[in-house]
């Protein structure tokens, strides 16, 4: 789930009418603990892809 919603995400930031989208993610099958774990997951390893510094 994890690669595929990283997928999802580099798309949209991608998308040139990104500033008119949301991206909506259902958690409501996993505890809010393993959602953020997931979402930070994902973050750092964009971060990690485009080589930014934070």
């Amino acid at each position: 789930m994890g690669l595929e919603l990283q997928e999802v995400i580099k798309s949209l930031v991608a998308h040139p009418d990104r500033a008119k989208m949301t991206l909506l993610i259902n958690n409501s099958n996993i505890s809010a603990e393993d959602a953020d774990l997931i979402l930070s997951s994902i973050a750092m390893n964009l971060l990690m892809e485009s080589d930014l510094e934070v």
